[in-house]
């Protein structure tokens, strides 16, 4: 644009000139204006040839005269004209020429057609010509990154010697050292150029002031040797890999990197600006980490990281829980949260679950159940029930390692109640002054749909007392039997079966006052003895006094039974005797009046009846002299069961058992209206 705008000013600037000259009838005198610059040639040699070339920076529409001379200057004949095309450059081949001539060239801007404008001559330097022929050829042998080793091949005839020359970037030919070439090529190397920069370069024959130029190669020399990273850092250490990070400022400067790990290499990859790489490690070593990035020129190692790698741990199960809704008296359902290390890869081998018991009779055990690696339920079977549970969640992986254990937890299965605690008695007695027994408890359970209470007397067999609705807390036991001692225990029932019983209370009645006198006092006559039976009035007795007597009035003691023993037999008898019979209830306190009186006018009736079959199962025979006899049957409790009147035929009667119920009996015969006789049966 700049060049358009200095035309057109010039170009005015003439039209105005010409006018005030012809306007005053002024002869008009040439002015000078930039010529051409920078003329020389370069001498081809082969076949008589010269490349002259000139430059301009005079903008307009004109053209160049070139002008030759063959004898040294001295006069010159114009050999062409060169029309201006904008360009800064111009060049003119010349041929023909003479060996051992000297040649000038020269080259000015042809004058405008008025005269008014005209430039000066730029001239070379005086050439003599000395013919000689061939080419040079010059190409790649290798490079490096301040260097660059050149094939120089000579086909050209009686030149004096060789010299390479280059050019960097918009910079001018660089000549380098003359040289030789003893044959018919040679390696030539060029050195002290800049590393990653492009070069022309070329070779010129001389033989003289000719030269013949070689064709021009461009070549890069190499990158430099690659940086070492701007930042080489540790992002993540696991126990079985490491994460690296590298940062470069320049990634264009190398093409390629690895990661070795304590001297081998484990991971490579193209460059970048930021390279981010997970080795492999051992858990628990030592790892030495090296990035290498390299180029064409070779490669350049970082600093080492020293990684210390932890052993491989895993994170333990987490917000373990069980389900109060599923629990059953045999099974509970579990369920937890995996926990995984954020360096695995999350793929477990095997949960173990280890159980601890605390059963319900207060001793201990534990299990170990093992399920399916990613599982994160688990149901519990094989239970006893009522049982706490302790629960602890373990994670395996065989090849780094086992987890710590989760949070244990503890769940009870579904079973019977818990036994009550704090049981307790106490004596008193009622508003009738019955003794009775007030037994209290706690329930510490919340299952219960009932309770069931045993007692036993002294060391007897223990026995059914009674049962209690849920949530009860006392009870009256009566009545007593002062002068015995009382043990009770207490057990909660629900859908599950009976609970275990509480611990056992103890309690001793005493005696308050002497007993009730025992009554209904019956004797009857046996084989060599008198039976005697008598009923328990009172609940206060210590055991039973009998007396005897042969008036009537004297009396003596002829035995004693225990507590609630209400028979005796008399066997220190005498056929054809009257005994009259009395009995007392006593204990510490003190002895009751005696019973009624029994008399027995005692008969020896051995042989006279007989009482068959004995066991038996519904039905006994007898057999005895006489036509009638009253049979009486008294039960274990000396109750009368059966009274009846028979008829003897022949001597025998058959009696009907069969309503009566299993067990033992006192048979009393009455055999002549007056004389008892006592058997005992006994009926299946």
């Amino acid at each position: 644009m700049k060049k358009e705008i200095y035309v057109f000013t010039r170009a005015l600037l003439t039209v105005v000139l010409m006018a005030l000259v012809a306007a005053k009838g002024y002869a008009a005198p040439p002015t000078i204006i930039v010529g051409p610059t920078d003329a020389h040639f370069q001498a081809q040699g082969d076949g008589g040839k010269v490349l002259f070339t000139w430059q301009t920076s005079t903008p307009g529409s004109f053209n160049f005269i070139v002008q030759q001379s063959s004898d040294g200057g001295a006069t010159f004949t114009t050999i062409a004209t060169i029309p201006f095309t904008g360009a800064e450059d111009y060049f003119h081949p010349v041929s023909g020429l003479t060996d051992g001539v000297t040649y000038v060239w020269q080259v000015k801007v042809e004058s405008d057609p008025v005269g008014l404008f005209e430039s000066t001559y730029n001239q070379t330097t005086a050439y003599t010509y000395v013919q000689f022929t061939g080419s040079v050829t010059v190409g790649e042998l290798n490079k490096n990154q301040n260097s660059v080793t050149l094939n120089v091949v000579d086909n050209v005839n009686g030149e004096d010697n060789f010299m390479v020359e280059y050019m960097a970037p918009n910079g001018p030919w660089v000549s380098g050292p003359v040289f030789t070439i003893p044959g018919s090529e040679i390696p030539r190397q060029v050195t002290g150029l800049m590393a990653n920069t492009s070069y022309r370069f070329r070779v010129v024959a001389i033989k003289g002031g000719n030269k013949i130029y070689s064709n021009e190669i461009v070549i890069k020399t190499n990158r430099d040797f690659p940086p070492k990273p701007d930042s080489f850092t540790v992002i993540q250490t696991c126990a079985e890999k490491v994460t690296v990070q590298a940062v470069y400022s320049n990634p264009s400067l190398a093409d390629q990197f690895t990661v070795s790990v304590n001297g081998q290499i484990v991971d490579s990859g193209f460059m970048s600006a930021v390279i981010t790489s997970t080795v492999s490690v051992s858990p628990g070593q030592t790892a030495n980490i090296v990035i290498a990035t390299f180029n064409e020129t070779g490669l350049i190692n970082s600093d080492p990281l020293t990684v210390n790698v932890p052993p491989y741990t895993m994170n333990p199960p987490s917000g373990l829980t069980g389900s109060e809704e599923t629990k059953t008296e045999n099974t509970i359902n579990i369920s937890w949260l995996p926990g995984t290390s954020p360096c695995s890869d999350g793929f477990i081998d095997a949960v173990e679950i280890q159980l601890d018991f605390l059963f319900q009779d207060g001793t201990t055990g534990s299990r170990l159940d093992v399920t399916y690696g990613n599982a994160t339920n688990y149901l519990i079977e094989n239970l006893k029930p009522k049982t706490w549970v302790g629960i602890r969640v373990i994670q395996r992986n065989y090849t780094y390692g086992t987890s710590a254990q989760s949070q244990q937890i503890w769940i009870r299965t579904l079973g019977p109640p818990d036994a009550p605690t704090g049981l307790a008695v106490a004596t008193s007695a009622d508003p009738l002054g019955e003794i009775q027994n007030l037994i209290s408890f706690t329930d510490i359970a919340d299952d219960e749909t009932g309770f069931i209470v045993d007692y036993r007397m002294n060391e007897g067999d223990w026995s059914y007392l009674t049962s209690m609705v849920a949530n009860s807390s006392m009870f009256y036991h009566k009545p007593l039997q002062e002068g015995n001692t009382y043990s009770y225990r207490i057990k909660g029932v629900n859908q599950y079966g009976d609970g275990p019983y509480s611990e056992v209370v103890i309690v001793t009645v005493e005696y308050t006052k002497e007993p009730k006198s025992p009554y209904n006092l019956q004797g009857t006559i046996a084989s060599g003895s008198v039976n005697l039976s008598w009923l328990d009035d009172s609940q206060r007795e210590s055991g039973f006094i009998v007396e005897r007597s042969t008036d009537g009035s004297t009396w003596t003691e002829i035995g004693t039974t225990g507590r609630n023993v209400t028979k005796f037999t008399d066997s220190d008898v005498t056929s054809g005797n009257t005994y009259w019979y009395r009995v007392k209830a006593t204990n510490d306190v003190g002895t009751s009046d005696p019973s009624e009186t029994a008399e027995v006018e005692y008969v020896e009736v051995s042989g006279l009846v007989n009482v068959f079959p004995n066991p038996t199962v519904d039905a006994i025979n007898l057999r005895m002299a006489g036509e009638r006899s009253t049979i009486t049957l008294i039960d274990q409790d000396n109750r009368t069961v059966l009274s009846r009147s028979v008829k003897l035929v022949d001597g025998e009667a058959s009696l009907d058992l069969s309503n009566l119920k299993p067990g033992a009996y006192q048979m009393v015969i009455l055999t002549d209206g007056k004389t008892k006789v006592s058997r005992k049966i006994y009926k299946y």
